[in-house]
């Protein structure tokens, strides 16, 4: 018996520090909390100052060793683009090849040839020579351009200020709608950044998977693309007063 009244007495105790414990969580928390809940945008309009350009070789024959051969040939080509546009080490790279056998049935039966393909990776500091180098790359035997991608080289500064810019668009939001209802928009409660979206936009010279929305017209050429659209989003709840 004397167990059995020892457990009862824990079990209020514990039942006795639960309710207190709840009822100092309900008394912590506003009660009739008058609150406005607004999205806010920002954008920050910048000039590109980098074009990242992606580009293949693709060499076939029916002789493994001749297709490799010119392969590397068009390679080094590629590479002697460095010194004539004045590029870094690192602003130029050619990948590992690879190797693949196509069968072509339309020539002769069970005939086959080789396909070497090598990917090609620059990075264009000046805008007025992207045209250029694109050139310079098809002549120099490239096969196709895949790719060019216009970046900044500091996005999260203009990150930040498109962020900031999103959060006094969100105030001046609240203080519009609050103004209507004879109220103020007090301190803020709560804020969220909103996802980045993405843009995939198509151009002659592009095939462009960007977090920035991108603001140019498909019949752009690389000199006369637009600014890079950096957007910021944000959800800010304040108290209203």
């Amino acid at each position: 018996m004397a167990n059995s009244k020892s457990f009862t007495a824990v079990g209020i105790n514990v039942l006795f520090l639960l309710t207190a414990s709840s009822a100092f969580a309900l008394d912590s928390q506003p009660q009739n909390r008058r609150c406005i809940i607004t999205q806010g945008d920002g954008q920050v309009n910048i000039n590109p100052d980098i074009f990242r350009i992606s580009a293949r070789i693709e060499t076939r024959g029916p002789i493994l060793r001749e297709v490799f051969e010119n392969n590397r040939k068009t390679a080094e080509n590629v590479m002697a683009l460095r010194d004539t546009f004045k590029l870094q080490a690192e602003d130029i790279q050619v990948s590992d090849f690879r190797v693949g056998r196509e069968h072509n049935h339309s020539i002769k039966r069970n005939s086959q040839s080789y396909c070497v393909t090598r990917s090609v990776r620059i990075t264009a500091h000046d805008r007025q020579t992207v045209s250029e180098l694109i050139e310079s790359l098809l002549s120099a035997g490239c096969s196709e351009i895949d790719s060019v991608l216009p970046e900044t080289s500091t996005p999260r500064k203009y990150r930040d200020q498109a962020r900031s810019l999103a959060v006094k668009a969100a105030k001046e939001k609240a203080e519009l709608m609050a103004a209507e209802l004879d109220a103020k928009v007090g301190k803020a409660i709560r804020i969220q950044e909103m996802p980045l979206q993405f843009s995939n936009r198509g151009g002659p010279y592009n095939n462009i998977l960007l977090i920035e929305r991108l603001n140019f017209d498909p019949a752009d050429t690389p000199e006369t693309l637009g600014q890079i659209k950096i957007l910021g989003t944000v959800q800010v709840e304040f108290e209203l007063e």
